[in-house]
């Protein structure tokens, strides 16, 4: 499946698969939405079809791009990231 990411009322919403094969194209597409990172930000997962462990370096990529204190939170992390999370120590990114 395709992915792609969307950013509208700093909602950033990301579909398809979070994977080894599709994370560093879809970091490169974060990176060039600097107005993302200006405030607080809400990252969308419902259209995610599948994960592994590289989405959740997706997710602490984004999260050192926060600048000026400003807050990410999660809406939709399917079951299996979370898991994964929790198997590294990083749940704390999802609470």
């Amino acid at each position: 499946m395709a992915s792609q990411v969307n950013l509208n009322q700093q909602i950033l919403s990301i579909s398809g698969d979070l994977t080894f094969a599709t994370v560093q194209a879809l970091h490169c597409a974060v990176k060039k939405l600097p107005q993302a990172f200006a405030r607080d930000l809400e990252v969308d997962f419902v259209d995610v079809a599948k994960v592994d462990t590289a989405s959740l370096a997706l997710c602490l990529s984004i999260e050192r791009m926060m600048t000026g204190g400003f807050a990410v939170s999660y809406k939709n992390v399917p079951p299996e990231m979370v898991l994964i999370a929790e198997s590294v120590g990083v749940d704390s990114l999802f609470a």
